[in-house]
């Protein structure tokens, strides 16, 4: 599995810390230069190639302790659902809330790139 950050320069912080927590873990850092919008750098993002299963994150993501532990875990559920990507990212709090009130623990995005 390889990380992906989706990050803007003021947060290289964050970048920095999230780094830490992924030791041994093959992770790709894009800096959003064009500031367009948060999906463009995501698109962009997906340009880059990547030969194996995609956990993407944002640069202002809060990951729990021992969050490495989980990867393989997330891993075997990416090849048993057919995830190439899997973002940690939602649009709203609201659309979490509501999947959340679903029981869905993986939703797709609708929104076509």
């Amino acid at each position: 599995m390889i990380v992906t950050i989706q990050a803007v320069e003021e947060r290289r912080d964050n970048v920095d810390k999230i780094y830490s927590q992924l030791k041994n873990i093959k992770t790709i850092i894009h800096y959003d230069t064009k500031r367009i919008s948060p999906f463009n750098a995501f698109a962009e993002m997906l340009d880059i190639e990547v030969k194996d299963y995609r956990l993407h994150l944002q640069d202002d993501i809060m990951l729990p302790n021992y969050f490495t532990n989980y990867l393989p875990y997330v891993k075997k559920e990416m090849i048993n659902r057919k995830i190439d990507v899997l973002s940690l990212f939602a649009p709203q709090r609201k659309y979490i809330t509501e999947q959340y009130k679903l029981k869905n623990n993986y939703v797709e995005f609708l929104k076509k790139l």
